[in-house]
């Protein structure tokens, strides 16, 4: 693919119209134009989570708060994610013809879009292995992350029950009863996504530190890392705090994003 072929410029001289003009379509160019804001020596922002649980709209927010920190969002930063992660796209893009928003996002390039950031995010963590890094995680209630990825991923799984036009047949939840096992991995994967993609990156283990269930945040400092992690349910009543994480004095307004 174009990415790998191409070089991390070592200076900003590198513009966004040679971008364009290396060959790369618009979707690749502005990827990499943001990546290369890690150039930038504020130190950078890592939105960096499991999908359905909110990350765009902590993205969307601080991309508007006219933040001076370079910020990224990223889902996979492990070999083994990212290989998962190309896999599972190119299993549904052999079937995204329907309306659904997900396989309308894999014709924008919007989901591609996250792997390549993946590559860039973790090919800039190898280089740098010192620099420092804020990190911004949020959790959901696992069940209703699962539920909420079956239904995004119902036109692929269980196509019988997606009418024409998009909508969902009221008899889903047959269909989610059938497919129970799958909910349960999902379930299963939602606890040990730090244990893969936060431990073996950064070296912390979010477990042996102690989170705040009642006001659903906690803040972890080691080494180069500091790490916010954020319950979703309170994602509202913590946007102080994340303002104050990310160093702005500017107050924060939530942008909501469906994923």
């Amino acid at each position: 693919p174009y990415w790998e072929s191409v070089t991390m410029p070592e200076s900003k001289s590198f513009t966004f119209k040679k971008l364009i003009w290396s060959g790369l379509n618009s979707h690749y160019a502005v990827t990499l134009f943001e990546n290369l804001k890690a150039l930038d020596p504020h130190t950078p922002i890592l939105i960096h989570q499991m999908g359905k649980v909110g990350s765009n709209t902590v993205y969307r927010s601080l991309k508007v708060s006219g933040i001076r920190r370079p910020i990224f969002h990223t889902h996979f930063l492990t070999e083994a994610g990212i290989a998962v992660c190309e896999a599972d796209i190119a299993e549904v893009r052999a079937t995204a013809s329907t309306s659904s928003s997900y396989a309308s996002r894999l014709r924008r390039g919007t989901v591609h879009r996250h792997v390549i950031a993946s590559k860039a995010v973790r090919r800039r963590l190898m280089r740098h292995p010192s620099e420092s890094c804020l990190i911004i995680s949020l959790v959901r209630d696992p069940v209703a992350r699962a539920i909420s990825e079956f239904f995004e991923l119902v036109w692929f799984r269980h196509p019988e029950v997606v009418l024409e036009d998009g909508n969902v047949r009221a008899d889903v939840v047959t269909a989610l009863s059938r497919d129970f096992n799958w909910v349960l991995t999902s379930v299963n994967e939602a606890f040990s996504w730090f244990d893969r993609e936060i431990k073996p990156i950064f070296g912390l283990d979010v477990f042996e530190h102690c989170f705040d269930a009642d006001q659903g945040i906690g803040e972890i400092h080691h080494g180069r890392v500091s790490l916010l992690i954020v319950q979703l349910e309170q994602l509202s009543v913590n946007i102080d705090r994340i303002a104050q994480f990310v160093g702005t004095k500017h107050p924060l307004r939530l942008l909501t994003a469906n994923e």
